[in-house]
């Protein structure tokens, strides 16, 4: 890897004992740490067993990791992404683990590019993300309310979403697709390990997006703050101008009348 850049996101990439989970992601990150699920599911207390995202600022889960522990960990998951998070999830979601997605699991080919053609997709045709050997494992049922889906397939007639972007419901962003890049990175495949550059470069440039949006909005909270520092100070010594002519008028007529 390179010399990793000043101001780089902090990336933790879940790890479940695939080469998959861990060799793709070199490729497409300057830097990276392994989160390992079985270290952590084998810690001695049931507390120390939780999955801990907070000092991440970019967390990809790849195909086939745990899906018992991604379920008993959705809070962590969505606490992550509402704090800012930056999260990349693909393949499988057996278990619903992601916020307000159904999914059901299946093998289609065909993929259909619906959007983020100038950011997930960016030189790559539907041609070049179709034909994997099983390029969607399934596809979603449901999606949450404010997400963009931005790729789908056909099953029975119908069309589903097997990808989507939701950075309207968090303050952090996710991206959750039923496609797997970095198997098939691994595996040597030129188009999935464009896509998963792709994806890469979407993270990053949603972390500095957040980053730069909570920046705007500490810099309107201070300015507010000393807006309204003034009236508080006023308003304060104005409550204890009260409460001390109070007690003086209790004492006078204390004295006068006992």
């Amino acid at each position: 890897m390179s010399a990793v850049k000043k101001n780089y996101p902090s990336v933790g990439i879940l790890y479940g004992g695939a080469i998959w989970h861990r060799d793709p992601w070199q490729y497409v990150f300057e830097s990276f740490e392994l989160i390992d699920v079985f270290k952590i599911m084998q810690k001695r207390f049931r507390w120390a067993k939780r999955l801990d995202l907070s000092r991440y600022d970019i967390v990809a889960i790849g195909w086939a990791p745990d899906q018992i522990f991604l379920k008993e960990n959705e809070s962590e998951i969505l606490r992550f992404l509402s704090m800012g998070g930056i999260l990349i999830a693909l393949g499988e979601f057996d278990l619903n683990w992601l916020p307000h997605t159904r999914y059901m699991r299946g093998f289609e080919n065909d993929i259909i590019i619906t959007g983020a053609k100038d950011t997930i997709f960016k030189n790559l045709t539907t041609k070049d993300v179709s034909d994997w050997d099983d390029s969607a494992h399934g596809y979603f049922t449901s999606i949450p309310p404010d997400a963009k889906g931005i790729a789908q397939i056909v099953v029975n007639g119908r069309k589903h979403y097997v990808a989507y972007i939701d950075n309207e419901r968090y303050v952090g962003s996710l991206l959750a697709m039923t496609i797997d890049p970095d198997f098939h990175t691994y595996n040597g495949l030129a188009s999935a390990r464009l896509m998963l550059q792709n994806i890469a470069g979407w993270a990053i440039d949603e972390y500095y997006r957040v980053f730069q949006s909570n920046l705007k909005n500490l810099d309107l909270a201070k300015k507010l703050s000393f807006r309204v520092r003034p009236y508080f100070v006023e308003l304060l010594a104005a409550i204890m101008a009260g409460i001390l002519s109070t007690i003086a008028t209790y004492f006078l007529l204390q004295y006068f009348f006992r």
